[in-house]
């Protein structure tokens, strides 16, 4: 990867946008960067992906600092709009060879209410997964 670009509303950008660090599993759940990069290199994030052993994977911190994190004013006004409460976001990969991926952007993430139905078998699909780990009586 080149760089890596994110594009988001105010409060995300002012919350989960961090540089440096990251000391502990709060404030890795709490870097958009951090988060992308589980997904960009694994597929899913789950919760043994905030602890110190697993954050100490250096490609992590590789793909963190190739990434910026940009305000769309468009999504800060959806988000603060009571009509539509939008979570909307877009990421884009810029490649070495001056190639790139489309923009993906999303209005409404998955596990927003304007998703719920589509949502559903994810939620379901984690729960027992988490009652697959469950020691059995």
């Amino acid at each position: 990867f080149d760089r890596i670009e994110l594009h988001c509303h105010r409060s995300l950008a002012r919350i989960m946008y961090k540089r440096g660090p990251l000391l502990n599993p709060a404030d890795r759940d709490h870097c958009v960067q951090y988060i992308v990069a589980l997904g960009l290199l694994h597929g899913t994030v789950g919760p043994a992906d905030y602890s110190d052993a697993f954050a100490a994977d250096p490609r992590i911190d590789s793909l963190r600092a190739k990434m910026t994190v940009r305000e769309d004013p468009r999504y800060t006004e959806g988000f603060f709009d009571p009509a539509r409460r939008t979570s909307a976001n877009a990421i884009q990969v810029f490649f070495r060879d001056g190639s790139a991926t489309a923009r993906v952007e999303r209005e409404y993430p998955l596990g927003h209410p304007a998703r719920r139905s589509e949502a559903l078998p994810a939620l379901r699909a984690k729960f027992e997964r988490a009652l697959r780990r469950l020691p059995r009586a």
